[in-house]
């Protein structure tokens, strides 16, 4: 019986680190396509251009890549703990949340707090915070 205790917390682990690599790949392929097609606007001419009609930097779109995609990952759950539905926000609030999340040089600490079950409520890592005070639709949930 033991050994079979072990032997499924081996699999159980297992499947954990399978899924975390698979989603790595995943990442990087996603990024690595998502890098490229910057560089195609690059190549063309029309990066600044677009960038400009965005009302971006360049520092910000290169941030931007290297949070993709897990900005959009963590950001849902991360409001769901906090008690933000991302769905009846206005536009402009959505916008404002996004964009500081794909900025954001905390993702380790946000992956860190998700992972550990969300149980306290220092989020002082988080740069949507603030506006996430504001925004709570509900008491959050720990």
């Amino acid at each position: 019986m033991e050994n079979l205790d072990r032997l499924s917390c081996w699999t159980n682990a297992a499947v954990t680190h399978a899924a975390a690599i698979k989603r790595f790949i995943s990442d990087f392929i996603r990024r690595h396509a998502f890098r490229e097609e910057i560089a195609q606007l690059e190549r063309a001419g029309s990066l600044d251009t677009i960038l400009d009609d965005l009302g971006m930097t360049r520092w910000e779109m290169n941030r931007i890549a290297r949070n993709y995609p897990e900005a959009d990952r963590l950001l849902p759950t991360m409001a769901y703990h906090r008690g933000v539905d991302l769905e009846k926000l206005d536009p402009h609030s959505l916008y404002a949340l996004r964009h500081e999340c794909s900025l954001c040089d905390a993702h380790r600490a946000c992956r860190r707090w998700l992972s550990g079950g969300a149980t306290t409520a220092d989020v002082s890592f988080c740069p949507n915070a603030k506006l996430f005070g504001a925004l709570q639709n509900s008491e959050p949930t720990f």
